[in-house]
């Protein structure tokens, strides 16, 4: 009898959230939301789309240089903001990405939360 071929797993050597570490992320204590300026509570996929345009418009090097502003004369943050921008679109407009990041936001505020009934406790 003959057998069919088998399919290969692809097997990871590190988690998928250790790959993404080399993704640009928000500056402290900013969301991505807050970096789109879109509300994290209301906000619609046209709502996250809007904004992540008018976002890059602001911020794409291409537009700094055609606002007399070459890029060596810009801020030096505008390059980060506007890769920073970008990932925050790719991870707001993928639905499964956005469930996953909004989990964490929780999770971060919960353990806040936690710190402060802990502080007040021992007070």
């Amino acid at each position: 009898p003959s057998r069919q071929a088998t399919s290969k797993v692809e097997v990871r050597d590190t988690p998928k959230e250790e790959e993404e570490k080399d993704e640009p992320s928000a500056p402290k204590g900013q969301t991505l939301y807050d970096l789109l300026e879109v509300d994290r509570n209301t906000c619609t996929k046209d709502d996250i789309k809007r904004a992540h345009r008018k976002a890059a418009m602001k911020y794409h090097p291409d537009r700094l240089s055609g606002n007399n502003i070459s890029i060596d004369d810009s801020e030096p943050d505008h390059v980060q903001t506007f890769a920073q921008i970008q990932h925050a679109y790719e991870v707001l407009s993928d639905e499964v990405r956005k469930l996953g990041y909004d989990a964490e936001l929780r999770l971060a505020e919960l353990r806040e939360e936690l710190e402060e009934e802990k502080a007040k406790c021992r007070s």
